[in-house]
């Protein structure tokens, strides 16, 4: 992991402050209280803790008087992505961002992610090994009169085992002893507060005793229990024929029950069959019908009987002419009297002309007068004459018509191939029963189907034929499976059994309360606890001493188990870090201390680099100066760094650590901070830059006030 931009906003004395981090090394330089221990609890928070936390100690970091709460930004390279982690401890969110992981902002997950991208579960493991604070070294001084060395081999081995994830063994096996010790308290020797396994075992004791004193009145007892037994005894027997009848009642009548249900799937499927095949006969018979009723196009029907209805239309207009004419008879004499008139006239007025050329008055008036009535009467004839001509025309026109129509009527029964109307209204009448008749298996059809499409409700029958042949197969199985009874009752020997069920149960009935009042008459008499009680109570404690012996071997079995973790682990920790550590060393010490050792129980030693014969073999912690066990300290966070996370982990931190080392040791370690940041990004607070040299990432930081809440 490299880290890039931190931004801090209301953290601490920061209101609104941003800087950045180079991939190798990086300095903050920055005076006392100008925030470099700030910048390095940033890095802690911003990785680990969660935005949400109601802590005190989290909560107290926030800036005095601050508004909208604290928040904080950084971003980071891993493996070959970029990152981007924000946390706002106002709103309590965290995100965490990347190509490969898009936005994650559910804080479980960005604290998961961000634990396997740094290589530490938590803050505190992550700081134990990754950072060295300022002061911490020199705090290994431990109280006066105490080695250095024991204070810094338990705290070699805690962030250790904290920081890899390992059991802390020492911790473990402490608490196993403990615990032992707490359950045994009384068993060696007397004491005030007897341990768990003291308890048991005066309980024990005592409950042996009471057991003792009450089995003689208990023996009196047991001849009235043998009563009472023999009682059960009875009740045993009968409620066992009980239990004989009621099953083979329940067996008799789950037969019949699977019989009659069998019996009536059979005709619902005999049912369905039936119907199926009525609404296949009525859906044929239908067909049929539809087919001969269709064998004359309903078009060429209609066009006769359109055609004979407008001829017999045309002939009752003919009859009704006739019945409406006056003249309809005579009209021939009709027509004779009229040409009568016509010559009458004309022979009147040729006498009328000769009587007025001779001038005889009389004559003239007689002539005059006949003249008049023969002109009269040839008026009246003429209107008749009139009347005969219009209705003649009339008639012969509706025959006309008629004769059309009778045409038209023909050619409609040549194009059905029906020589004469009487075929046709045979034909009409054959069409009208097959018409009935499909009406008829349509209504049935209907009624079979229930108003619903046959097919679908064929398909219907089908699909309910289906499983009813599947239970019907299912329940013949059933019928002539192993738990029916060979020989299925008649109703009268059924209804005999289950009297005779009925019976048994009654008698159970009575036992059982006989047996009831017994044993309540049993309790009455006893005094005290019974026996029984007493014992299942010692019983009980020797079986809860068996369990604390039990346990006490299963502690001491772990912490022997955790004792050989412990020795593996140390010795797996001793072979890597002594080359680490001497390694380091070497380079700060400018090869005045190059061989270190590490012993299984982590001890760290120096080998004596001087060649007096007869030197010790290692050096003394207490002739090494302080900045030398600073530097054997420094180097041994370093190889537990190297030896807990690989190189794309944790940066390597450094709080004003060197105030302890010399110049010239300073500018080695300055060195090998620079190689280090080769591979591994390094960040080191310093109060002045001590004239390092480049190229190293300074970072200045201006002088500012932290509020002491």
């Amino acid at each position: 992991m490299r880290l890039g931009r931190l931004k801090l906003r209301n953290f601490r004395g920061f209101g609104d402050y941003e800087l950045n981090f180079a991939q190798g090394l990086n300095l903050l330089i920055g005076a006392n209280e100008s925030g470099k221990s700030t910048i390095i609890d940033a890095l802690g928070v911003v990785l680990f803790v969660d935005p949400g936390t109601k802590a005190r100690a989290i909560r107290e970091l926030e800036s005095w008087g601050s508004t909208g709460g604290m928040r904080l930004e950084l971003t980071f390279e891993h493996g070959e992505s970029k990152y981007e982690l924000r946390k706002d401890f106002g709103s309590g969110r965290a995100e965490l961002s990347g190509p490969d992981i898009g936005l994650v902002a559910e804080r479980a997950k960005v604290s998961e992610l961000i634990g396997e991208m740094v290589g530490f579960g938590s803050r505190e493991a992550f700081e134990s090994v990754a950072m060295v604070r300022q002061g911490e070294l020199v705090a290994f001084g431990g109280q006066p009169g105490k080695s250095r060395r024991a204070e810094l081999v338990p705290m070699i081995e805690r962030k250790m085992t904290s920081a890899s994830g390992r059991v802390d063994a020492a911790a473990v096996v402490s608490a196993l002893e403990e615990r032992i010790r707490d359950l045994r308290v009384g068993i060696d020797r007397p004491a005030v507060r007897p341990g768990r396994l003291r308890k048991l075992m005066d309980e024990e004791r005592t409950l042996a005793q009471k057991i003792a004193a009450v089995g003689q009145e208990w023996s009196k007892q047991l001849a009235r229990k043998a009563a009472h037994a023999g009682r059960r005894e009875e009740w045993t027997a009968v409620n066992d024929d009980l239990n004989r009848l009621v099953r083979i009642v329940e067996q008799q009548e789950s037969s019949i029950r699977l019989s009659e249900e069998l019996e009536q799937i059979r005709e619902n499927l005999l049912k369905r069959e039936a119907t199926i095949a009525r609404i296949r006969k009525l859906t044929a018979d239908l067909d049929d019908a539809g087919r001969e009723k269709d064998s004359v196009p309903p078009g060429e029907w209609e066009a006769v009987k359109l055609a004979r209805s407008d001829l017999e239309a045309t002939e009752r207009l003919i009859r009704q002419f006739k019945e409406e004419a006056t003249v309809k008879e005579g009209a021939s004499s009709s027509k004779t009297g009229g040409i009568a008139a016509v010559l009458v006239i004309a022979g009147l007025v040729t006498a009328s002309i000769a009587v007025f050329i001779v001038g005889d008055s009389t004559l003239r008036l007689a002539v005059g007068g006949i003249a008049f009535a023969l002109l009269l009467w040839s008026t009246v004839q003429f209107r008749h004459l009139a009347r005969i001509l219009e209705y003649e025309q009339g008639l012969k026109n509706h025959m006309r018509e008629r004769g059309k129509r009778e045409l038209a009527f023909q050619s409609a029964l040549m194009r059905i191939g029906v020589p004469s109307y009487a075929e046709f209204a045979r034909i009409t009448e054959t069409q009208e029963t097959l018409w009935r008749r499909a009406e008829v298996s349509r209504a049935q059809l209907n009624e079979v189907c229930d108003g619903k499409d046959p097919e679908e409700f064929e398909e219907t029958l089908r699909t309910d034929a289906v499983s009813l042949g599947r239970r019907r197969t299912e329940l013949e199985g059933l019928v002539g499976g192993p738990d029916v009874p060979e020989l299925l009752l008649d109703r009268a020997a059924l209804a005999k059994l289950r009297e005779e069920r009925d019976s048994k149960r009654e008698q159970e009935t009575r036992l059982r309360r006989s047996i009831d009042d017994d044993q309540i008459r049993m309790e009455r008499d006893e005094k005290g606890e019974a026996l029984p009680d007493l014992e299942a109570k010692r019983e009980s404690v020797l079986a809860g001493i068996s369990r604390v012996e039990e346990r006490i071997r299963i502690m001491q079995l772990a912490a022997q188990g955790l004792e050989g973790a412990l020795t593996s682990t140390k010795e797996e920790a001793a072979e890597v870090l002594a080359p680490i550590i001497s390694r380091v060393l070497e380079r700060i010490t400018g090869s005045r201390y190059s061989r270190v050792s590490v012993s299984k129980d982590l001890e760290v030693s120096l080998d004596n680099p001087s060649l007096i014969p007869g030197a010790p073999e290692n050096v003394l912690e207490s002739d090494l100066s302080t900045g030398t066990v600073d530097q054997l300290y420094l180097a041994t966070r370093y190889a537990l760094l190297e030896f807990l996370s690989s190189q794309d982990g944790a940066p390597f931190i450094l709080d004003d650590s060197l105030v302890n080392c010399d110049p010239e040791r300073r500018q080695r370690t300055f060195e090998l901070m620079r190689e280090i940041s080769a591979e591994r990004q390094v960040i080191a607070c310093m109060c002045e830059d001590h004239g390092v040299e480049r190229p190293v990432n300074l970072i200045k930081l201006p002088s500012i006030s932290t509020p002491s809440s």
